[in-house]
């Protein structure tokens, strides 16, 4: 008997049905994914509540409930599964991971990332692929992110706050403990790559966090910057050097009327003596005039 049974069949109909309503598509569902969806009973669908957010974990695939297939998981073991997305692994490699798990009495959990490398430690003498280790990050992510803790106290709507009493945010301390974490990051790298035999799921856990904060310090630090523009604190060199000339201009214009009316040099003198003067802002980087940096000696 084929693996793909009536029953896929018939979840796979469902599933590309609820895609196509969910993108206003309606008018394109065939006879049977329209027959496919007269199958489905209110009962099947977990309630949402109304001000659940965007990242709750819905997804269609969650629409429908979950049912293991003859194999024993949640998906076909087919090509195109999720299982290939996930681990970044194609079907003929899945499968020989399953006849392994099963010669062992150790089933290969591809439904729980988080102990497949638990699993690919007791059954593979190789270290743990960066892909499972990616995988499992995720799925703890994941997990940390939908399941809050018993203890937590209940976060009331923002409708429902009042915010006169709330403090604004602080850029310059985020950064600063921003900072901190990459520090604390990086030598928790560092240390990890001086051991005797690194352990490539910790390095890619590690890697990751550096990576995402480094991204989260950029973004705080374009967000201190654009708000110091805005608020005339921060001035482009540009702007300052636009301002600067008409200044250094006309100072040095009338020093040089000063010393020919006034100290009587001669005009060709003057001008030199001025030119001497403001040497220096000239030069500045501040300057137009300025002159281009000298090459830096290899």
């Amino acid at each position: 008997m084929s693996e793909i049974s009536a029953e896929h069949v018939s979840r796979a109909l469902q599933l590309g049905a609820l895609a196509k309503l969910k993108e206003g598509r309606s008018h394109l569902l065939t006879p049977e994914e329209r027959a496919a969806l007269a199958k489905i009973s209110p009962e099947q669908f977990a309630p949402i509540p109304p001000d659940a957010p965007a990242s709750s974990g819905f997804t269609l695939e969650s629409a429908l409930p979950v049912k293991p297939t003859r194999s024993g998981y949640r998906h076909p073991i087919v090509p195109g599964c999720p299982y290939e997305k996930t681990y970044n692994r194609k079907i003929r490699i899945l499968k020989s991971w399953i006849a392994e798990g099963r010669a062992a009495n150790d089933p290969c959990p591809l439904d729980e990332p988080r102990q497949m490398v638990e699993w690919w430690q007791r059954h593979k003498k190789q270290v743990v692929p960066a892909d499972l280790a990616a995988a499992a990050e995720r799925a703890a992510i994941s997990d940390e992110t939908a399941r809050p803790s018993p203890d937590a106290p209940s976060v009331p709507s923002v409708l429902s706050v009042d915010l006169s009493a709330v403090q604004g945010l602080d850029l310059a301390a985020a950064i600063e403990s921003q900072q901190r974490q990459l520090a604390a990051l990086n030598a928790q790298l560092d240390h990890a790559l001086k051991q005797p035999h690194p352990d490539d799921s910790q390095l890619t856990r590690l890697s990751n966090r550096w990576d995402k904060c480094v991204e989260r310090l950029r973004k705080l630090e374009d967000s201190i910057n654009e708000q110091r523009i805005k608020s005339g604190e921060l001035i482009a060199i540009v702007a300052l050097r636009e301002e600067l000339l008409p200044i250094i201009e006309t100072i040095s214009t009338k020093f040089v009327e000063v010393l020919t009316d006034r100290v009587g040099l001669p005009r060709d003198q003057a001008l030199a003596y001025a030119d001497d003067c403001f040497r220096d802002p000239h030069e500045s980087r501040f300057s137009p005039h300025a002159r281009p940096a000298a090459p830096v000696a290899a």
